[in-house]
């Protein structure tokens, strides 16, 4: 009894993966002594979920600076004409060079650990956290390469 338990917690786990990655139901119940004649066929893959607060995301914008109110260290580094935030692909997906700029404005919360005064005016590509506060968008930053040594199409 205790090992049909088993087999029974498992053969959910395996069917909830599955459901969960885009694969179809079966016309029954999953069971342990069918699954030799089980045929995995490749389902809809899953729609990205929406952008929101605390979405991992990735885009592409002119890195610029803001004075702030002119104290010691009040420089905040923004992204300029940043297109839409996406959904990021997987950590090792490629960047993608022929994006094009937006209208958004993004700050940069962690942008002094990636040398931004060596990007400035530059066309980047940034990965990472999205955090929206009111009136702003902010980001933490994953990962930052440039694109462009300027900030044209």
């Amino acid at each position: 009894m205790r090992r049909r338990a088993w087999d029974n917690a498992y053969l959910d786990v395996v069917a909830y993966m599955l459901k969960e990655n885009g694969f179809p139901s079966g016309s029954g119940d999953l069971m342990a002594d069918a699954l030799d004649t089980i045929r995995v066929l490749p389902g809809r893959p899953k729609p990205p979920p929406p952008v929101g607060d605390f979405s991992y995301v990735e885009l592409v914008g002119c890195i610029s600076a803001d004075s702030g109110d002119g104290s010691i260290g009040s420089t905040r580094w923004m992204l300029t004409r940043a297109s839409d935030p996406a959904p990021a692909t997987t950590p090792s997906s490629t960047t993608p060079s022929g994006q094009a700029l937006g209208t958004q404005t993004v700050y940069l919360v962690d942008a002094m650990a990636y040398a931004p005064q060596e990007h400035k005016g530059q066309k980047v590509f940034v990965r990472g956290l999205l955090l929206k506060v009111p009136g702003e968008q902010r980001m933490t930053i994953s990962a930052l390469e440039p694109l462009s040594q300027t900030c044209s199409d």
